[in-house]
């Protein structure tokens, strides 16, 4: 071995030894950073970039073995595709929660913007997007901007964590609006923002997620009565910048929001002091960030009613400075007096636009100050702004009120989590602005103690010569004490009256100690319309007095001219009551004035009385009141309750106060209420009279307060909240109070329940209605037990010592000395509402079982307070089960709904109890699903929900593996939810069907009846026809509409189905299934019916296109250039790609050899190639973007699927011949992809199957039925000749290596050739107009086929004709094209099978005969069924009865008489539909193609071609045209024959006339005789029914001088043409063979008018004398028609032009035709008279002097005739 040699081999060993090496331990944490599709069973797929993976072995430094943290995936991966990041990651709880990816640059949001960026950049010029240039494009702009600004900000390590979600909520804002411009679907995404992704959420909740945004009004949503939701209520910050005014003057600003729709102020007033004059910043402007504060405040909480009340902000300018300048003179400026002077107003509109573009970004304002010319509009001048009043006034342009405003969405806690920080300074530091009324919802954490006052205005009656009035009002101190009180230098010494900083505009601005209201200079009524509000404590409010003084001012000085004032609380201590109040005002006695004295105003008329310096007159002031607290309260009653201890021996008048205490103040006050009652019950908790009436009062509150708009979230707040061990506020005496109540409530409860004892149907409805409130204050007065009383026993400890009397008393009453006996107690109370929820009587039972049932949906959580899991669960199934639903379809649904609480409560979060509540839920499902609409609904969701909780709650890696297990066996359920709901599609479109068929015939039946009407002329016909065919179209829609909406909705529960199917799918590997088949049953048969059922759903799930679950819009795909919503679908694929992996191993390792299941391998090859073909998935997009960033996320998975298919394909080896030759078409589909590696995998496939059949059956005509079937789809493709060279070259160059089959091979290839060529010329011709020539191509090629004897592939092309005619509506062709293929089967042999060895005698062959010979009986009966059918449709019952006669022969031979007895019913039908109804036949149009701009090859031979055309039912030659026209625009048409030039020119001339049918007795002169005995409708069918010779009239004239009589010289040509087929056929074009003309003479001519006009009458005139007819306006016009016509001239033209002797002297050859006139006439006149006597009987009253008036011409006729047609007697015509 030389040294080469060596080297090499030292090499190989190296490569093995690495090979070998063991995975090295190196556990980590890494997150995706590309994704990576794993094509091998073995690789790990990561699909999601910024998707955590632990690392569990690391081989070498290329691969890594892990799984993912959420769905557990496991398999290797390249280490480049990850970033491995040190430390510890997060766990699948923690991941889940956060709002911002661990690493930024994977955070879903920014992945998102980038790609956006991306996209529209390369999108927004494309002409695709031309409709959202001009004003939109700025704005498209602006927010990509807008996004790169947001990007930069999230990545930059500057940027602080708890801020990144603020900026990503910008994002997403943005993000939200790109997709309105576009018109795109918003995209679906999770709580925190990101994208729905499958991998974080599951399949079911991400699908969950996109009904909730696309379909929510198609999701039935069980609503809790009372909760309100929050969520869109409106923060908006205000920030003051300047003011600019024109005066010289400070000035103050006061900012409120205004109702117009209310006309009222709906915020409290927030005020900007003293801003420095000319126009500069305020003095607290700029100087620290405290001031800075001062000048924001957040207008809190505005709801949606609110924002669309007709919304502004409304700013009051003031002005603050001297009445004039004389009092700058006679004064110092230090002692200036400042008086509030009106200045004017500024008004904004807030609406959603606005609101939408300052979420945004924050909006810069300066708005126009106003004013009005009378001081006294000032309190109303922003109702006049925004009236726009003609007498406004406006300052100067550079005047206004500048500001800046930024909105937030979202509650206001949310708001300031969400957005830490405005520019600086923290939200949560800005003082808010409240609104003077109470929220939608009190909880019992809302803590509020505001009072409102109003100014209104005074009424200075005595002092009506006052003026420059002001008001100033204080706060005081009412105490006897007052009037002693020492003055000291003019200062009181103490008890100081006055409350200093008890006033304010409101909570965001300053506090005064003296409110000082604007000047009114001109009247002494002045009126101030400014609202104050008073900030005292609960306490403060006992002695409080509201203190009103009344200043004249004057430019020298202010004097009091009255005081008044009013008490804030009653002589009960409740607060003063709302609404308009009248303060008296008192005169002040000048000359005794003192300052010092104005504190010690009386407070009592008595103290008045006694004091001589005031003086008591008229004058009033007027104040409205606006209590707004939650701790006091304006009624009586209730505080008298909160005061039970005064009236301790009487608690009975204590509980009866509390009754009428209206909903809305105890909702206001339940905490407090529902403490008293537990303070009383433990306080005298040793009377059960008490025990039993406190429970009682609980329930009364509660029902009383159910009544209210909110009080769930009360409710939720005070049970999960405020009565939460954990979270309570609650004083520590009333948590004591409450920690005993459990004892008293199990009691009243169990005694409750034993309904045996006494009447108790009151108290136990009663107690029902509040049974979730009950189970509640146990389990949570049972906690605060245990934090009271660690040790669970009844011995005080040292930190209860002080635990009264009544408390042990309830403890010693109710027995209870352990825990364990309480809890023994309360398992029998427990069993004891099993037993309850069981019974059946009495009757009034059933009705508060339906009331508790409502409420066992939160019981389970109440429960776990108390017991285990375990038992808790036991307890529930047991309950569960009891609840009796027979019958009561209402409870059943309740019951359910509490079953799907339970679902997705902490129950079946812990294994302990999931085993349990699992079987219980799957046992009621079972029972369920299929019983009505919405119970099938309630069960999709508990197994959605239940899905939803697994996936999302399993914490440990083996948790997922568990519980998943747990839940395939919900596979059945899905199955038959599935079923269920595709029964109730099928039955809703079945009853749509039926409902349009019924339109439909009712429209006919319009139709006809319009058409019997012979009143009308042909244009108003038509008119009417279109105007019924429009109406009928209207309500076709309707209907359709009416039902689309109900399918919708039953799409969506089967998509919510189906994506419960593959979520359980996505949760799984092999190793599942394997499990899941091995407990279904141990019988290989019974996992296969399991396999096929998983099967087919895969299959439905892949073909049905309009389904929710895959279908991603092409359109939208195309024109967005956004990731829109392709992101679910695409996942969705992913899950079921990763799904056929796992499958793959299951069958190749359990379902072959021995254990082979054709049908399951069938069923996977199957699903196989559809996902590989589905559309969805190709990426030859018109727009590649997006379909390259979807190659990029996600790969190509048709290619991971053809492996797949790959490997199991040389696993089945000789099994594959079972594929033939159903499925070849199948693999042929893969040869029509644009990807050529799958176009390759296509080819092997395809080939494989081709060497099998030959090497076992020496022949292909599998492979050539296969094939034939894929034709139509090769040529309908875009490339089908680069296809076809594709195709043929390789096969070409295989059967080149393949000498065997060469021979049969290129025989092959030649035939499929031919027939493609013929089949191509399909494609020429795409749209309804050419259904003609369509037709003739699929006719030419079933021609061909017949005669090469490819009958397979003859009947395939005649089902196409067949399905051509029923898309246009031509039922008699597709019933005659169905007969073509009927034709060639026979009910005994095997004629038309292709196999060339029937004669063989193997045992093989003679069963695959039989198997033949049943199977062509079969087709044939089926296809006989659906011709009759569409004959029937096509109203040829004719051409049915023949079919028919074919089926009672067979039927009578195999003795099927129930069969039979059903065709002799149909055949007696078609007798009598023939003689009954009439048929309108169809019109016959001559169409002939002239011109050398018809020999193009494209228009198939046409030149100097004539075709017969057969429409439409009652087609008009207009119509027909029409359709032409758009086949051949820039032809010229004319019903002339065509001049040499028209023949030969380059252009096309086409010329087209309507034809009658005739017959070749016509054409050849014989006479036709009608048998009158045959009914009219018979004739008419033998007449137009079958029919193959046509004809069309030409008047012309032979001489050239003009006559008098135009009868004298109208010759007719008539021009006979013979088709080279009779109609009806299979087609609706026929060409002309041969053509005849003759020319009729005038007097023939004559002749022929008048034979045909009698025909018609003795026709109509036998049909009204053998029927009975209601309408007899067709006969009255037909006889009309006559008479009218020969009295106005039309019978005397005749006698002039042929009954003159000159005529006969001129034609001796037409004295026979002479003759024959004038018998003809006179035959006609007895026609007429018998008609007439006829008609004397059946017309109506009202047509009785029409009748008249043709008795009357048919006597004038008479006479004009009488000298003609002398002695010349009627022939017998009836």
């Amino acid at each position: 071995m030389n040294q080469k040699e060596i080297e090499i081999e030292i090499e190989i060993e190296k490569e093995k030894e690495k090979e070998n090496k063991r995975w090295e331990i190196n556990k980590g944490f890494c997150y995706t950073k590309h994704t990576f599709i794993g094509v091998h069973q073995d690789h790990l797929t990561l699909r999601t970039i910024g998707e955590p993976i632990l690392i569990e072995e690391k081989y070498g430094g290329e691969w890594l073995y892990g799984s993912t943290l959420i769905t557990e995936r496991r398999g290797i991966f390249p280490t480049k595709f990850v970033k491995i990041i040190e430390g510890k990651g997060p766990t699948k709880e923690e991941f889940l929660s956060l709002n911002c990816h661990p690493v930024r640059e994977f955070d879903p949001v920014i992945l998102e913007c980038e790609n956006s960026l991306q996209h529209l950049s390369e999108r927004i010029y494309s002409t695709r997007y031309e409709r959202v240039k001009g004003k939109n494009i700025q704005t498209i702009f602006q927010i990509m901007d807008q996004l790169i600004k947001f990007r930069t900000e999230f990545l930059s390590k500057k940027t602080p964590k708890e801020s990144l979600f603020a900026i990503k909520q910008r994002i997403v804002s943005n993000l939200d609006q790109i997709n309105a411009i576009f018109s795109i679907k918003k995209q679906v995404r999770r709580e925190n923002g990101d994208p729905a992704m499958i991998d974080y959420l599951g399949v079911c909740k991400a699908h969950e997620l996109y009904l909730q945004n696309n379909h929510s009004d198609m999701i039935s949503q069980t609503r809790v009565t009372g909760r309100i939701t929050t969520s869109n209520k409106l923060q908006m910050l205000l920030d003051f910048q300047f003011i600019i005014t024109s005066m010289t003057e400070p000035t103050t600003v006061i900012f409120q929001l205004y109702s117009a729709k209310d006309k009222t102020m709906i915020s409290e007033g927030f005020s900007i002091e003293k801003i420095v004059a000319g126009g500069g910043m305020g003095s607290k402007m700029g100087s620290n960030d405290q001031q800075k504060k001062q000048l924001k405040t957040i207008f809190q909480d505005l709801n949606e009613n609110e924002i669309n009340s007709d919304l502004y902000l409304v700013a009051h300018v003031f002005r603050l400075g001297l009445f004039n300048k004389e009092e700058k003179k006679t004064k110092k400026k230090e002692n200036w007096p400042v008086y509030r002077r009106p200045l004017g107003c500024a008004v904004h509109k807030i609406d959603k636009s606005f609101i939408q573009s300052s979420t945004n970004e924050k909006q810069n304002l300066s708005l126009p100050i106003f004013f009005h010319p009378e001081e006294t509009k000032f309190g109303k001048l922003h109702e006049l702004v925004i009236k726009n009043d003609v007498n406004l006034l406006k300052e100067s342009s550079c005047v206004g009120v500048n500001i800046e405003i930024k909105c937030y969405m979202g509650d206001y806690d949310h708001v300031i989590k969400t957005y830490p920080d405005y520019e600086g300074n923290k939200l949560q530091d800005i003082p808010p602005t409240i609104k003077p009324r109470f929220p939608e919802i009190i909880l019992p954490n809302y803590q509020r103690n505001d009072l409102y006052i109003t100014l209104n205005g005074c009424n200075m009656i005595n002092a009506k010569k006052l003026k420059n009035l002001e008001l100033r009002v204080t706060v005081r101190n009412r105490s006897e004490s007052n009037g002693q009180q020492k003055q000291q230098d003019g200062k009181n010494t103490k008890d100081e009256p006055f409350r200093p900083k008890a006033i304010s505009y409101g909570g965001a601005g300053e506090t005064m100690d003296m409110y000082t209201s604007y000047v009114c200079s001109s009247k002494s009524d002045p009126k101030w319309n400014e609202t104050l509000k008073i900030n005292l404590t609960p306490q403060e409010y006992q002695n409080a007095e509201l203190y009103f003084e009344i200043y004249s001012s004057q430019p020298n000085s202010s004097q009091i001219y009255s005081v008044g004032y009013i008490r804030l609380t009653n002589p009960d201590n409740s607060i003063i009551d709302q609404g308009e109040k009248k303060v008296d005002l008192y005169k002040w006695d000048t000359k005794l004035a003192r300052k010092n004295t104005l504190f010690y105003l009386p407070t009592s008329k008595e103290s008045k009385e006694k004091n001589s310096k005031v003086i008591s007159f008229q004058n009033a002031l007027t104040v409205t009141v606006n209590l707004c607290s939650t701790s006091l309260t304006q009624h009586e009653r209730l505080v008298a309750f909160f005061d039970w201890r005064k009236n301790i021996n009487n608690l009975n008048e204590v509980f009866q106060k509390l009754k009428y205490v209206n909903s809305s103040e105890k909702i206001k006050f339940i905490a407090k209420i529902f403490d008293t009652l537990f303070e009383i019950l433990n306080e005298k908790g040793n009377e059960s009279q008490v025990q039993e009436r406190i429970f009682e009062e609980v329930l009364n509150v509660y029902n009383d307060i159910i009544k209210t708009k909110g009080y769930r979230s009360v409710l939720d707040y005070l049970l999960n909240e405020y009565y939460n061990v954990e979270k309570t506020n609650a004083s520590i005496e009333n948590q004591k109070h409450f920690s005993t109540i459990y004892l008293t409530f199990v009691k009243t409860l169990t005694n409750v329940l034993k309904i045996e004892e006494g009447d108790k149907m009151r108290q136990v409805l009663q107690t029902m209605k509040g049974l979730e409130l009950i189970f509640k204050l146990i389990g949570n007065s049972y906690e605060f037990n245990k934090k009271f009383n660690p040790n669970n026993n009844n011995n005080n400890n040292n930190g209860n010592q002080n635990n009264n009397q009544g408390q042990r008393n309830i403890q010693s009453q109710t027995n209870l000395t352990s825990d364990e006996n309480f809890k023994e107690k309360f398992s029998k109370l427990m069993n004891l509402f099993s037993d309850f929820m069981s019974l059946t009587e009495p009757t009034w039972v059933k009705s508060a079982q339906n009331v508790a049932l409502k409420f066992f949906k939160t019981l389970f959580t109440d429960l776990l307070k108390i017991f285990d899991l375990d038992l808790t669960a036991n307890l529930l199934a047991k309950m569960i089960k009891s609840v009796n639903v027979e019958g009561r379809d209402l409870m059943r649904r309740d019951k359910l709904i509490w079953i799907k609480s339970i679902a997705t409560g902490q129950l079946v979060e812990q294994t302990e109890s999931r085993k349990i509540i699992i079987k219980v839920i799957k046992e009621q499902i079972n029972s369920n699903i299929l019983i009505g609409e919405t119970l099938n609904e309630i069960c999709v969701s508990i197994i959605n929900s239940l899905i939803i909780q697994t996936f999302q709650k399993s914490k440990k890696k083996n948790d997922l593996f568990q519980w998943t297990t747990q839940l395939l066996p919900f596979l059945h359920e899905i199955f038959r939810g599935l079923e269920y709901n595709d029964q109730l599609i099928n039955a809703l479109k079945e009853e749509q069907d039926k409902a349009i068929d019924e339109q439909h015939t009712n429209n006919k039946q319009e139709l006809e009846n319009l058409k019997k009407n012979t009143i009308l002329k042909q244009e108003e016909l038509k008119k009417k026809q279109n105007e019924l065919e429009s109406k009928n179209e209207s309500l076709i829609q309707d209907i359709k509409s009416k039902f689309n909406q109900q399918i919708e909705k039953k799409i969506v529960i089967e998509s919510s189905l189906i994506s419960s199917f593959l979520s359980l799918f996505h949760m799984t590997n092999s190793e599942h299934i394997s499990i899941l088949l091995d407990s279904y049953s141990e019988r290989i048969e019974d996992q296969t019916i399991l396999l096929e059922k998983i099967f087919n759903l895969f299959l439905n799930i892949l073909t049905k296109k309009s389904q929710l679950i895959l279908k991603i819009d092409d359109d939208q795909f195309e024109n967005s250039g956004l990731l829109e919503s392709t992101d679910l679908p695409m996942a969705r694929f992913l899950v079921i790609i990763e799904t056929f992996k796992n499958i793959s191993k299951l069958l190749t390792k359990k379902f072959l050899g021995e254990n082979f299941q054709f049908n399951i391998w069938r069923l996977f090859v199957l699903s196989l190639l559809e996902f590989i073909t589905l559309p969805e998935l190709r990426t030859n997009k018109k727009f590649s973007s997006k379909a390259d960033f979807i190659q990029d996320q996600y790969g190509d998975l048709r290619e991971v699927a053809a492996i797949i298919l790959d490997n199991c394909w040389y696993c089945l080896q000789d099994k594959i011949i079972n594929f033939i030759p159903n499925e070849v078409e199948y693999f042929l589909k893969l040869l029509l992809l644009e990807n050529k590696g799958l176009v390759n995998y296509g080819f092997e496939f395809y080939f494989t199957l081709f060497l099998e059949e030959f090497a076992k059956k020496g022949e292909i005509s599998g492979i050539e039925q296969g094939t034939v079937a894929m034709v139509g789809s090769i040529i309908d493709t875009e490339n089908d000749e680069t296809f076809i060279n594709y195709f043929f070259n390789r096969f070409e160059k295989k059967f080149a290596k393949w000498r065997s089959i060469e021979e049969l091979g290129k025989e092959f290839l030649e035939q499929l050739k031919q027939l493609i060529q013929r089949s191509s010329k399909l494609k020429e011709f795409r749209g309804k107009q050419f259904e003609e020539e369509k037709s003739q191509v699929l006719i030419d090629i079933i021609d061909y086929l017949f005669k090469t004897q490819r009958y397979q592939m003859f009947a395939r092309y005649c089902q196409l004709l067949c399905d051509l005619h029923v898309q246009n509506s031509n039922f008699t062709e597709a019933g005659l094209s169905l007969l073509k293929l009927v034709e060639i089967l026979d009910w005994d042999s095997n004629s038309s099978t292709d196999n060339k060895n029937d004669n063989e005698t193997n045992k093989d062959n003679q069963k695959k005969n039989e198997n033949q010979k049943k199977f062509q009986t079969a087709s044939k009966e089926s296809l006989l069924k659906k011709a009759i059918d569409y004959l029937n449709k096509g109203k040829s019952w004719e051409l049915a009865i023949e079919q028919i006669q074919y089926l009672k022969l067979y039927y009578a031979d195999t003795y099927s008489y129930s069969k039979l007895n059903h065709y002799l019913s149909k055949e007696s039908e078609f007798y009598k539909n023939i003689v009954t109804v009439d048929r309108f036949y169809a019109t016959y149009f001559r169409v002939g193609y002239f011109g050398c701009g018809f020999e193009d090859e494209k228009y198939q031979g046409l030149k100097d071609q004539t075709f017969i055309y057969k429409g439409k039912e009652l087609e008009q030659l207009s119509e027909f045209m029409d359709k032409l026209k758009i086949k051949f625009p820039k032809a010229a048409y004319d019903s002339k024959d065509p001049n040499e030039d028209q023949k030969n020119g380059e252009g096309q001339y086409i010329q087209v006339c309507t034809v009658l049918p005739s017959s070749m007795d016509v054409l050849h002169g014989k006479k036709i005789v009608y048998d009158r005995s045959i009914p009219e409708k018979i004739l008419k069918h033998k007449m137009e029914g079958k029919v193959n010779v046509f004809v069309y009239s030409q008047p012309f004239k032979k001489s050239t001088i003009k006559s008098s009589n135009e009868f004298a010289d109208l010759w007719i040509r008539n021009i006979y043409m013979i088709t080279e087929d009779y109609f009806p056929t299979t087609c609706r074009r026929l060409k002309v063979k041969k053509s005849k003309t003759i020319e009729i003479s005038p007097i023939q001519n004559g002749v022929n008018s008048i034979e045909n006009k009698n025909e018609d009458l003795i026709s109509i005139i036998t049909k009204y004398q053998t029927e009975t007819i209601q309408n007899t306006n067709p006969f009255s016009m037909a006889l009309n028609g006559v008479i009218d016509a020969a009295v106005n001239g039309g019978v005397q033209m005749y006698v002039d032009a042929f009954f003159q002797l000159k005529y006969l002297v001129d034609n001796p050859k037409n004295e026979h035709l002479v003759v024959k006139m004038k018998q003809l006439l006179t035959n006609q006149l007895y026609i007429l008279n018998v008609g007439l006597r006829l008609h004397n009987r059946l017309c109506p009253d009202n047509f009785r002097p029409f009748h008249d008036k043709m008795k009357i011409q048919l006597e004038t006729m008479n006479k004009k005739l009488e000298s003609s047609l002398k002695n010349i007697q009627p022939d017998e015509v009836f």
